[in-house]
């Protein structure tokens, strides 16, 4: 159908994504081929994709580190803010992204690394030698290069280059936003369709058809000028979507609808929401995307993203981070606590009643595989313990006070008076309500406030007993997952080991 007697030519066959890819480079129609494009297209303009990502690095963010051995001089570095929270986060966003995260090993006057700084990777070059080996990274910034030795004069690493796995790079890795860009295009244009049609008032466009009744007669050229200039300045436009129209002449309206086919791009930009998710490990379900939901519920599916996703992509981070400071500290050992991660408690769970339930293991054995156990008495003169079985993380404290015996014969140095003071133990511990009678009881005394007999049974084998008052019991749950209590215990009077 003709429209105004001709019809103007398109600068591209698919303007939508010629406008929302108007870069060096990028011709109507494809994929954005920049790091930068893409990532602009994806995590700032596409919410699937931002949230994705989020999900991700945030979860890999919370995870808590523990350094061995304990009271390491690097603990503060690798298990404080340095490490743990904004660090982890980055790191895993930029390999998400990029597939290549570098950071960079700042250390104090001493030698002694004192920071951990992530530096943004499309920034960063590899430098190579003859042999393709990596002898030094530059950084590019605000028009000046700094280049940091691979290894330095001292042997030591100054930057950890994190990377995921590339095939066809030996020195990059490749992240997951190349992958996304196809359905993140898509995903995007079907946004930008749904826009423009509820600007027009969520219909589609029309023809204006001139129908005289007289067989070959048309518009003069001063009819159809002004005709066009009146359409287009009352009636195009978002401003004039669904104002009435007044035609004369012979003039009439036909609309133009939409058919199946013009129609099913919803179901299009619902599989491109999908893709993404996929690009990224997260499961469509989390995301609120609708189909393909393979998990029985939310929380299987959060328990999937942390197995399949989060962990692997945490432990490798951990691993680089431990790697790269084991050339000041050999000895040290990072590791992440799986006990502390929420979405893994019916796990842990699960692995405290297939222990509890197997005959074959002695207590020594299971003792060695859950750690040490809190048992409760039963009130009698000699006490039958309980084990606490819904327990998953648990602390010891033993404190003493200080008794100064300091003079004037003491040579400038403070002296302590041997078994004097008040000492104390302290139990604290976190689990999962299983309804058993040792938690039955726990609350009793908590209520009551009244003292009890407790034992505490190490993997070593030994063992602390004595009375202790329960002097904290919280409850807590989600709508969607387990039962959870914390609970904090102090001791009266002696506490033996056995």
């Amino acid at each position: 159908m003709r429209l105004f007697s001709w019809k103007a030519a398109r600068p591209a066959a698919r303007p939508t994504l010629t406008r929302a890819f108007a870069t060096p480079g990028v011709s109507g129609g494809e994929w954005p081929s920049g790091y930068e494009a893409q990532l602009r297209a994806a995590y700032l303009g596409n919410a699937v994709a931002q949230r994705a990502v989020r999900i991700v690095a945030e979860g890999a963010g919370s995870i808590t580190v523990d350094a061995t051995p304990d009271g390491h001089p690097a603990s503060a570095l690798v298990i404080g803010a340095l490490v743990t929270g904004a660090l982890i986060e980055t790191i895993a966003t930029q390999l998400l992204l990029h597939g290549n995260a570098f950071v960079q090993i700042m250390a104090d006057a001493d030698g002694v690394p004192a920071m951990l700084y992530p530096l943004r990777p499309e920034r960063v070059t590899v430098e190579a030698d003859a042999s393709g080996w990596p002898v030094a990274y530059l950084y590019r910034a605000a028009g000046q290069a700094m280049r940091l030795p691979a290894i330095g004069a001292d042997g030591r690493p100054g930057l950890v280059h994190i990377r995921a796995p590339h095939p066809l790079d030996d020195h990059y890795g490749l992240g997951s936003l190349g992958a996304a860009s196809g359905p993140v295009a898509i995903h995007n244009a079907a946004t930008r369709w749904n826009k423009a049609l509820l600007d027009n008032a969520a219909r589609p466009s029309g023809a204006l058809v001139y129908d005289p009744g007289e067989p070959g007669a048309t518009l003069s050229r001063e009819q159809f000028d002004r005709v066009k200039a009146e359409m287009e300045a009352s009636f195009a436009g978002a401003g004039n979507a669904g104002r009435p129209m007044l035609l004369e002449g012979g003039l009439k309206w036909q609309a133009l609808s939409l058919t199946p086919a013009d129609m099913d791009f919803i179901n299009l930009k619902a599989a491109a929401a999908r893709e993404i998710a996929l690009a990224f490990g997260v499961p469509s379900m989390l995301l609120g995307l609708p189909g393909d939901n393979s998990y029985a519920n939310y929380a299987e599916a959060n328990r999937a993203l942390w197995r399949l996703t989060i962990l692997p992509l945490a432990g490798k981070i951990v691993d680089a981070l431990r790697t790269g400071l084991a050339a000041w500290w050999p000895a040290l050992g990072l590791a992440i606590d799986l006990d502390r991660i929420p979405a893994l408690a019916i796990d842990r769970q699960a692995l405290w009643a297939q222990v509890a339930d197997a005959d074959f293991l002695s207590d020594d054995e299971k003792r060695q595989m859950l750690g040490f156990l809190l048992k409760v008495g039963d009130g009698s003169a000699t006490p039958v313990y309980a084990t606490v079985a819904g327990l998953r993380t648990t602390m010891l404290s033993i404190a003493g006070e200080q008794v100064a015996i300091t003079n004037k014969d003491s040579g400038g140095w403070r002296e302590l008076l041997s078994g004097a003071g008040t000492r104390s133990v302290s139990v604290a511990g976190s689990g999962v309500f299983t309804g058993s009678a040792a938690e039955a009881r726990l609350k009793a005394n908590a209520l009551a406030g009244t003292l009890d007999d407790y034992r505490l049974s190490f993997a070593s084998g030994e063992t602390m007993q004595g009375r202790f008052l329960l002097t904290k019991l919280d409850y807590s749950g989600d709508f969607n997952g387990e039962r959870a209590y914390t609970l904090a215990l102090e001791s009266s009077g002696q506490v033996v080991s056995l």
